[in-house]
């Protein structure tokens, strides 16, 4: 995945439903949403990663850092889950203010799941 960062303090947005077509195989579940587990290596401490329901509003994450990667895990809401689906999020890259810009920032990103709500 490429992050366009060209100046400090930018956001970037990347739509759950379009990666989960395009960039990963997002695991889909018969009864309720899963706990999400996105792997992200290759990401410099100075970017902060949220998640945001289509309204804009920040959905409940546990952030977790592993050696070089960084575990962001989420559990979709049952009304925005849809269809076996991950729903409508989207995942938000922010740079912090004093982290150096740079584009494109590649990443690898990764996706599991996991049947237990995250603690």
């Amino acid at each position: 995945m490429l992050l366009d960062c060209p100046v400090r303090g930018c956001l970037v947005l990347a739509a759950m439903p379009r990666l989960c077509q395009v960039v990963l195989d997002c695991p889909t579940a018969a009864s309720g949403p899963p706990t999400y587990v996105f792997e992200l290596e290759d990401l410099a401490p100075d970017w902060q990663v949220g998640i945001v329901d289509a309204d804009g509003q920040p959905a409940p994450v546990q952030t977790a850092d592993q050696g070089e990667k960084r575990l962001i895990t989420f559990r979709p809401s049952e009304d925005r889950f849809v269809d076996t689906r991950i729903g409508d999020y989207y995942l938000v890259f922010s740079l912090h203010p004093e982290g150096t810009p740079a584009h494109p920032v590649a990443v690898s990103i990764s996706v599991t799941t996991s049947p237990t709500p995250p603690r």
